[in-house]
């Protein structure tokens, strides 16, 4: 479940990035790096992903990509502008509740960003610190 919203979280946050002087972000391949530290699971694991933004995807407004799909979560502030990004959002499922803040900075083609995830399972805390980076890639590979 922390998986899933992180990496969520890192492509709601990779879609926000129209504001300001960027009037789009750039369409087409681009590719995330996901690090996460749980502490008391023995280390940082990372992952790398690569996907397609098309056109109408880039030209979407950026709260709408950042508000839950899901009526589990609710967003709890937000506010992006002059190459940063912040937001803090609220969930609840599977019998807990996380707690997801994330601060970063942003250009046309790039972006770097910090989430910290509290969340609390049957009783028991946990935590968890994941670093995220994307880069443009280029035009979107045809075959995928």
């Amino acid at each position: 479940m922390i998986w899933q919203l992180s990496g969520a979280a890192a492509l709601l946050v990779f879609m926000a990035m129209e504001h300001g002087q960027i009037s789009n972000i750039e369409a087409g391949q681009w590719e995330t790096t996901i690090t996460m530290d749980i502490p008391g699971l023995g280390g940082e694991s990372a992952t790398k992903n690569s996907y397609c933004v098309s056109a109408e995807e880039a030209a979407a407004g950026p709260r709408r990509m950042f508000e839950p799909e899901d009526s589990s979560c609710e967003m709890l502030s937000y506010s992006y502008g002059e190459g940063t990004l912040a937001m803090e959002m609220q969930c609840y499922a599977d019998g807990g509740e996380l707690k997801i803040t994330t601060m970063g900075s942003f250009t046309e083609r790039a972006y770097e960003m910090t989430s910290m995830t509290e969340a609390t399972f049957g009783g028991a805390p946990m935590s968890m610190t994941s670093k995220i980076s994307g880069r443009y890639l280029g035009p979107c590979d045809p075959v995928q």
